[in-house]
């Protein structure tokens, strides 16, 4: 198959099921770029659109095509016919057009707009390809998608990294008037066919223009291999030590801290573990709730963390062991936006449920609010559902002091796709609460919740317990206390069962106060 760029688009046809195979686009006999995609010559379940606008005017010898397939059409436009109006789509979260989402990266707030940038395969439904993908919002919500913002190359596929505003230019690569945005990214070297034997390596683009199109640094790598596949940088400025820092996974559980004055050439300062965690940490300051007192976070990809210091040699000295927040099956990846003034530590991660059939896969759970409380002996790390979620808001039912009967029940009807639900429920040795297919039971004699395979502590105190549920056609986030555990809990909802259903399962219990939000459409073309 020979083609010749004309348009922006290169339209492609995938079968979901398909074998998938490595398509090399060479030209001159040289490889140009290549990616994994799921062909078969008998059918397709829908097209793809690849960008290939950098590529216009070259013509490609395109290889590893089975027998039999029609050639790669193009367009100057995508057809987006339907989409947002699928049934199998969330509601209020993130999802991209079509493909597959993991990691989010680059989370950065410019002017009056939030950047969310993403590990993204734009042909097909799998994990794989990885680019960024780039989606923008000014509320958190509501969000417009971009194009591509990194593309694979001769060094890897673009793995995750983070955003820092180098307003002072430090790096050199903007100007005083005009300071450059950094993205920091692993090049996963060996995972694409054009960067066949090169290591994982971290890397730097940066962006003149707020963001919009991102240049590759021209003397990448800025930190050359580590170890095994190190990768997922952020990067955050500290004060206290009037430098920058790097958090990098390393390998294992184990995370290094590297510190820079340029933001370009970097100096390993410390390697820390991270009980029962990996991949992509987050680094950054938090202040202590109602104390003047801050410390610093590190957390890896599945929620744990760990609070401490940074000491006179600018290495992490922690204060308490490792401790828990996530206890569900979707939520990964956690990245803190930075550049946000209003004093809000807000964090966005990967919503990793796989949503059976469609030519999108995956989600970015709700947006979070950070706190730090200092609880008796430790401190807490705390997630709530960000303030901009109550503009999603359409009317609120409010229910106060109902009591249930051991064996009774009461149920609440709702109506929508999308519910923000608060409820405080006191005494009872065990409750149930079913809803949309499943069952939440809470335990106030063991102190947890269960929703499936999932546990997690329900923060009872002597108010009861206090759960809020972010529920969606993907599933549910349920925030229990002041938000010190949450389990983001993947499924498909089952709408045929919308009453909300509070059953009193041993001894007399007592709903002090239930409020059923439902949530406007983020989607919505209004």
């Amino acid at each position: 198959m020979t083609i010749t760029i004309t348009k922006k688009y290169l339209v492609i046809p995938v079968c979901y099921d398909a074998e998938q195979v490595n398509v090399k686009f060479k030209s001159e006999g040289k490889l140009v770029f290549d990616l994994d995609i799921c062909l078969n010559p008998d059918k397709a379940d829908t097209v793809y659109y690849m960008d290939f606008e950098r590529f216009k005017g070259m013509t490609f010898d395109v290889e590893g095509v089975p027998e039999g397939m029609a050639d790669f059409t193009q367009a100057d436009e995508t057809d987006d016919t339907g989409i947002y109006e699928e049934p199998a789509r969330p509601r209020v979260h993130f999802t991209a057009k079509k493909g597959w989402i993991n990691d989010p990266n680059g989370c950065i707030k410019l002017d009056d707009t939030y950047h969310l940038y993403y590990q993204h395969n734009p042909v097909g439904r799998r994990w794989g390809n990885m680019h960024w993908g780039h989606a923008v919002s000014k509320d958190l919500l509501h969000w417009k998608e971009q194009d591509i913002a990194l593309f694979p190359d001769e060094t890897g596929t673009m793995y995750s990294g983070s955003a820092f505003y180098d307003k002072e230019n430090v790096s050199g690569l903007g100007t005083k008037e005009n300071p450059p945005v950094l993205f920091f990214y692993t090049a996963a070297g060996g995972v694409n066919q054009l960067s066949e034997g090169k290591p994982y390596t971290q890397c730097l683009a940066y962006s003149l223009d707020q963001g919009k199109t991102l240049i590759k640094y021209d003397k990448n790598p800025i930190l050359d291999h580590e170890v095994a596949d190190n990768r997922d940088p952020k990067i955050i400025y500290s004060p206290e030590m009037d430098c920058y820092y790097m958090a990098l996974y390393l390998v294992e559980n184990s995370y290094g801290l590297y510190t820079s004055k340029n933001l370009l050439d970097w100096t390993k300062v410390d390697q820390i573990a991270l009980w029962e965690d990996s991949e992509c940490p987050d680094f950054y300051p938090l202040p202590v709730e109602g104390e003047d007192d801050t410390l610093w976070l590190l957390t890896g990809a599945s929620d744990r963390y760990l609070v401490g210091r940074l000491d006179n040699e600018g290495k992490f000295q922690t204060v308490q062991e490792s401790s828990r927040l996530h206890y569900g099956d979707s939520n990964y990846a956690a990245q803190t936006y930075s550049e946000i003034t209003d004093g809000r530590r807000i964090k966005i991660a990967w919503y990793n449920y796989n949503i059976p059939g469609q030519y999108f896969n995956c989600a970015m759970n709700i947006p979070t609010e950070m706190t730090l409380r200092h609880n008796g002996d430790r401190y807490d790390l705390c997630a709530q559902p960000v303030r901009e979620l109550e503009t999603l808001r359409k009317s609120t039912e409010t229910f106060t002091h109902k009591h249930i009967k051991e064996g009774e029940s009461l149920s609440f009807a709702t109506e929508g796709k999308a519910q923000d639900i608060r409820l405080q429920l006191y005494n009872g040795r065990k409750l149930e609460i079913e809803y949309l297919g499943k069952t939440i039971l809470i335990d106030n004699h063991g102190c947890y919740v269960n929703i499936g395979d999932h546990f997690f502590p329900s923060h009872i105190n002597e108010e009861g317990v206090t759960l809020r549920i972010i529920t969606d056609v993907t599933g549910m986030e349920i925030f229990a206390g002041n938000g010190e555990a949450f389990a983001g809990v993947g499924f498909m909802s089952d709408y045929s069962k919308s009453d909300f259903v509070i059953k009193a399962v041993e001894g007399d219990t007592e709903v002090k106060s239930l409020e059923i939000s439902p949530l406007a459409d983020i989607w919505d073309k209004e």
